[in-house]
């Protein structure tokens, strides 16, 4: 079961992937295999605001996940 689950988190991490996901604090450099931090990670953290965001240990179903 356990294996399944698994599984089924990394299908769903690579439809987002294919459908142009970004991360939220890093932005590609230009011409570079490179990422700059652009900020709000430790914001965030700092504040527990952590909504909006994916359940990336799968330990919850959220309304994002894509079936």
């Amino acid at each position: 079961a356990e294996k399944m689950r698994l599984e089924q988190l990394q299908r769903q991490s690579r439809k987002l992937q294919e459908r142009g996901w970004q991360p939220r604090w890093f932005r590609k450099e230009k011409g570079k295999d490179a990422y700059e931090y652009i900020g709000g990670y430790w914001e965030a953290r700092e504040q527990g605001k952590w909504e909006g965001f994916s359940d990336i240990f799968g330990q919850t179903i959220s309304e994002n996940s894509i079936d």
